[in-house]
C-alpha cells in the first residue's frame, strides 16, 4: 500500500468501500497503539484518522499534533514499528495516514505492554502473553455463544471459524449430533474436554504462541537465498495466505505454445500448488522434537520446492498415494470442510494429475531424512525442451534494434535449425501479438528491416 494516493482515498469513500490493507481505528479498543500492532503483525498497511465508520470526513483539527500523538502510540509497541505519515485536505478537512510497515519475517510477534494483537478478517483481535496456556481452559460449555463470553476464549480463539464449522459439520451430519459429540468426531478434544493439537492448530487465532515452528517459511534463492515471508496463523489462514502470497509474489509469465500463439500463464497451477500447500500442513509431523522445524518453501528460477517435517508411511508408489497410515486425520476432516475442496483435487494423486492436464513438466515427489518434499516445475512440456529459448531471453536481445540473422545467430550459434523455421516458430508469433514490432511497417521484406521491443506493448 506504499501509493495509495489521495484519488485512490477519494474513490473509496464515494464507494464506502476501503481498498485491501487499509483500515479505520478500531472502537473499543484501549489505544491506537493496539490497531498499529495488529496491521503490523499481519502485512503492513494504511490507517486512516479523521474518518468514521460510516466512511464520512469528519476532519483533524490540528494534525502535526495528532502525528505527534501518533509517534508516542508507536513507542509502547515492541519492536517499534516504521511508519509514515501523510495529510490530506479533503472537502476542507485534514485527514491522516499512517503508513505501516509489516513485521519482518525474523521478528517474533509484536506486543504492546505484553499484549498481543493480530489481524483477522479486518478485525484486530487480542491476545494475552500471560494466558498463553489457557488452551486448556477451552470448552466449559458446549454453545459459541459461552464461548465468546468467556474473556479467555475470546483472546485465544477464532470463534467464527469454529462457528462456521460447527455449523457446516452439523449439516452434513443432519443434526444427528451434539456440539459436544461433533467436537470428538473431529478430535477437537477428547472425551476429558481437554485440547488437542487438532483443536489449537485448527481453530487458534494465533497457534504460534504454543507451536513457535507451526508456520510456513518461504525462501527465495533468485539469485541468492533470502527469506521473504513468514506465514503464521491456523491451518485455513496459512492454507490461503500462502497461496495469496505465493499468486501475488510469482506473477505472470509469457511463453510461446505449440500453436505459435503468446499467451500467459501462471507459474504454477493455483490448484496445484493449493494441494502441495495443505498437504505440507496436514501431513506433516506436529509432535515436540519435530517442532522445532518449520514448514518452508523455497523458490527458484525454474522450480519451487514445498518441504515438511516428517515423511509419508504409504503402500505402492509414491505417485498413487495409497497411505497407509493417515497422519493427523482429524486436521484433515475439518480443513477439507472449511477449504471446501473437492474430491479430485485432494491428494498427491491430483498434484500428478493436473500438472500433466496443463502440460507442466511431471514434479517430483520425496522422502527423505524425516523431510517430505513435493518439487514443482514452471515449465510445460513444451518449454522443457526448448528451454534455450523463451520470451524474456529474446524481448531482453532486442531492447535494441536487431535484423532476423542476428537475432538467430544469437540463439542459433552453431545453425543447429534453419533461420526459417527460427523465425516462423517465435519470431512471428511475438510480432503478430505485439511483443516485438518491425522498424519498418511500410517495407515489411526490405533488407535493412529489423526488430525490436514494442515499448508501448503494457504486457
Amino acid at each position: 500500500m506504499k501509493y495509495y494516493s489521495k484519488e485512490e482515498l477519494i474513490n473509496d469513500l464515494n464507494n464506502k468501500t476501503l481498498s485491501e490493507y487499509v483500515y479505520l481505528p478500531a472502537e473499543g479498543l484501549v489505544s491506537v497503539s493496539a490497531d498499529i500492532c495488529a496491521i503490523m503483525n499481519y502485512r503492513g498497511g494504511v490507517l486512516i484518522f479523521g474518518i468514521d465508520t460510516s466512511l464520512n470526513v469528519v476532519g483533524i483539527n490540528d494534525t502535526d499534533k495528532y502525528i505527534k500523538y501518533l509517534k508516542n502510540r508507536i513507542k509502547q509497541i515492541h519492536p517499534k514499528p516504521e511508519a509514515t505519515y501523510t495529510t490530506f485536505t479533503i472537502n476542507k478537512k485534514n485527514v491522516v495516514l499512517m503508513e505501516i510497515d509489516e513485521l519482518k519475517p525474523e521478528e517474533k510477534l509484536a506486543h504492546v505492554h505484553h499484549n498481543q494483537y493480530i489481524m483477522r478478517e479486518n478485525k484486530v483481535r487480542e491476545m494475552s502473553t500471560y494466558v498463553e496456556r489457557s488452551y486448556y481452559a477451552f470448552i466449559k460449555g458446549e454453545d459459541i455463544e459461552n464461548l465468546r463470553e468467556s474473556h479467555i476464549n475470546s483472546k485465544l480463539l477464532d470463534l467464527d471459524l469454529l462457528e462456521v464449522f460447527m455449523n457446516k459439520a452439523k449439516t452434513i451430519t443432519n443434526n444427528k449430533y451434539s456440539n459436544f459429540q461433533i467436537m470428538i468426531l473431529y478430535k477437537i478434544h477428547n472425551g476429558t474436554r481437554y485440547p488437542t493439537y487438532c483443536k489449537e492448530l485448527c481453530f487458534g487465532l494465533y497457534p504460534q504462541l504454543l507451536h513457535p515452528n507451526a508456520d510456513v517459511l518461504i525462501y527465495d534463492h533468485r539469485p541468492k537465498e533470502k527469506l521473504v515471508r513468514r506465514i503464521t496463523g491456523n491451518i485455513y489462514f496459512m492454507v490461503k495466505d500462502t497461496l495469496i502470497f505465493l499468486r501475488e509474489y510469482l506473477g505472470m509469465s509469457l511463453y510461446i505454445n505449440e500453436k505459435k500463439e503468446v499467451v500467459r500463464k501462471e507459474a504454477y497451477p493455483i490448484v496445484v500448488l493449493k494441494e502441495a500447500i495443505y498437504n505440507s500442513l496436514i501431513h506433516r509431523e506436529y509432535n515436540k522434537i519435530v517442532n522445532l522445524w518449520s514448514n518452508e518453501i523455497h523458490i527458484y528460477d525454474s522450480k519451487i520446492d514445498i518441504l515438511n517435517p516428517g515423511c509419508f508411511i504409504y503402500e505402492g508408489s509414491m505417485k498413487d498415494n495409497r497411505i497407509k497410515m493417515p497422519r493427523n486425520p482429524g486436521m484433515k476432516r475439518i480443513n477439507d470442510l472449511l477449504l471446501e475442496t473437492p474430491l479430485h483435487e485432494r491428494g498427491i494423486s491430483s498434484i500428478f494429475s493436473y500438472m500433466k492436464k496443463y502440460g507442466y513438466v511431471e514434479p517430483t515427489v520425496t522422502n527423505y531424512k524425516g523431510v517430505f518434499k513435493v518439487t514443482l516445475y514452471n515449465k510445460t512440456v513444451y518449454d522443457f525442451y526448448n528451454e534455450k529459448i523463451s520470451v524474456k531471453k529474446i524481448c531482453d536481445f532486442c531492447s535494441e534494434p536487431k535484423s532476423k540473422k542476428e537475432i538467430y545467430n544469437q540463439f542459433y550459434p552453431n545453425g543447429k535449425s534453419t533461420p526459417y523455421y527460427f523465425i516462423s516458430k517465435y519470431i512471428f508469433p511475438l510480432i503478430n501479438n505485439g511483443v516485438l514490432k518491425l522498424t519498418d511497417e511500410k517495407h515489411k521484406k526490405s533488407k535493412n528491416q529489423k526488430i525490436v521491443l514494442n515499448i508501448f506493448n503494457e504486457n
